[in-house]
């Protein structure tokens, strides 16, 4: 068993999107096992972080949160250092800061994801890992996302998603930059920014059409299809995790 199957084992890796967001916790958390990991940092976390103040102690970690939005940043709790940047920034506070930088449902908000990747490899130590859940193009829903105005998008998530509101979960902008589940695209352009290890995995399915029965049939059909030729263009989501 190679280096990248050992790690796939560790998380035990399922392609099907609830797999994704039920075990992306557990997923850092196994990372942080693995890697020996001290310092971490949650991208743009704000009012929300992954981990709880007994996580963090089980964990023995130092948990650090990051959020372009200060305002954010001051809904969150105590326990956890804040720290407010621009991840897709030119410049970052930190250099070789960090033993595991992670993000979740952040990159395709981002107008040049390069550079958060970039700027991600600067806060990592050497040996460092990241990790980064995202949602990626060719998923129907997020190419009409991408494709719609704000406004109307902004409409149409609401009508299928009361809570996503500015109190509880705000709309925000997307852009789906550098947002792919390809096999060998994504892996290329990370590596060329100086990551020496990479892995992609993507993730099947979403929630998007559940209103719509003949809309969501047809989208499930194509999803399974999709999942059985391994056609990463049509993931819906993506693990991308890189070590420096």
């Amino acid at each position: 068993m190679d280096y990248m199957d050992e790690l796939i084992s560790d998380l035990g890796y399922m392609p099907d999107s609830a797999w994704a967001w039920h075990n992306f916790k557990r997923s850092v958390e196994a990372l942080i096992v693995r890697y020996h990991c001290r310092d971490v940092l949650e991208v743009g976390g704000g009012r929300s972080p992954l981990f709880t103040a007994e996580d963090v102690a089980r964990l023995g970690i130092r948990y650090s949160l990051n959020d372009i939005d200060p305002e954010e940043l001051s809904r969150g709790p105590a326990y956890v250092a804040t720290t407010c940047f621009d991840i897709a920034g030119e410049n970052v506070p930190f250099h070789k800061r960090f033993d595991l930088v992670f993000s979740r449902m952040v990159f395709e908000h981002l107008t040049d994801t390069r550079i958060a990747y970039r700027n991600i490899l600067e806060l990592l130590r050497d040996g460092g890992v990241a990790i980064a859940f995202y949602p990626t193009l060719y998923s129907p829903p997020f190419v009409i996302n991408k494709l719609l105005p704000e406004r109307a998008a902004t409409a149409v998530i609401r009508f299928f998603f009361p809570f996503r509101n500015n109190d509880q979960v705000p709309k925000i902008p997307a852009y789906y930059s550098w947002c792919f589940g390809d096999r060998k695209r994504m892996p290329g352009m990370l590596k060329g920014l100086g990551y020496r290890d990479v892995l992609i995995l993507p993730f099947y399915g979403h929630t998007y059409f559940q209103g719509l029965p003949v809309v969501r049939t047809l989208d499930r059909w194509l999803s399974d299809a999709a999942l059985r030729h391994d056609c990463r263009l049509l993931s819906s989501y993506a693990y991308s995790i890189v070590r420096k």
